[in-house]
């Protein structure tokens, strides 16, 4: 019943589900990267299953980000070493997943639908990249 009642409420607004990802789930070897994986096919499944009521769904996936959860939750080794695998230099913030959240809600989204965007400066974590 739940289901149903968002299902109706979000395709009459033309709504939109961003998951909250992370690209932990690209090298799954903990349980926070198995159920952000996980995510990932979940967030798939509901757009196939959705999209025929006009809501599109999609997830984001940051790399690490420079909050006060992420520096208690990890060592400064940790933070470090994944810091180092981004191909830019940069440091992530809490603003930049906000911004594209933002984006994927506006018209200018509205194009996208069934994805996981990256927010990662790059990061080789991914395994893709050499």
């Amino acid at each position: 019943l739940i289901a149903e009642v968002l299902r109706s409420s979000l395709a009459s607004a033309k709504g939109l589900i961003i998951n909250q990802s992370s690209i932990a789930s690209y090298a799954p070897a903990t349980v926070y990267g198995v159920t952000k994986a996980a995510l990932n096919s979940l967030t798939y499944g509901m757009a196939n299953v959705y999209s025929e009521d006009g809501i599109r769904v999609n997830a984001i996936a940051p790399g690490i980000m420079e909050t006060a959860a992420s520096k208690q939750s990890l060592s400064q080794e940790t933070y470090d070493r994944v810091q180092a695998m981004q191909l830019s230099d940069l440091h992530g913030k809490a603003e930049d997943i906000a911004n594209l959240a933002i984006f994927l809600a506006s018209e200018e989204g509205r194009f996208i639908n069934c994805e996981i965007v990256n927010c990662d400066a790059g990061s080789r974590l991914r395994g893709w990249r050499a």
